[in-house]
């Protein structure tokens, strides 16, 4: 795994997804429609992805640090993270991009902005 560029945001977005507490990490509205409407994998649920990803990160599963690229979003950060989950039914996984939106070093908070099909 490559060493990130910010160790201590990749820390805070881990912190997000392990904290336990409600609302430290929630999937962004629109996503949440899109995956239940669009993606639609049988037995998953929003919920069920959220909670999988809560289990994959706190037993110290991956979680990637992605440069953004993408022009619309440079301005907003820096970084994306991607997460990509094993699903029987997916040859390549979930792939779950998250987003840090709350820096708070005590309660730091995290939306997953898509999940779906990993293509690799």
């Amino acid at each position: 795994m490559p060493t990130p560029k910010d160790p201590a945001e990749l820390a805070l977005v881990r912190k997000a997804i392990t904290c336990g507490t409600g609302g430290c990490c929630e999937w962004h509205a629109k996503a949440e429609a899109i995956f239940r409407d669009e993606v639609a994998l049988p037995g998953q649920t929003p919920l069920g992805v959220k909670d999988d990803l809560i289990e994959y990160v706190s037993q110290g599963g991956e979680v990637k640090q992605m440069k953004e690229q993408r022009e619309e979003y440079r301005e907003e950060r820096a970084y994306w993270y991607k997460v990509v989950l094993a699903v029987p039914e997916l040859k390549h996984g979930l792939f779950i991009e998250i987003i840090l939106v709350n820096r708070d070093p005590d309660l730091p908070e995290v939306r997953i902005v898509r999940a779906k099909p990993s293509t690799r």
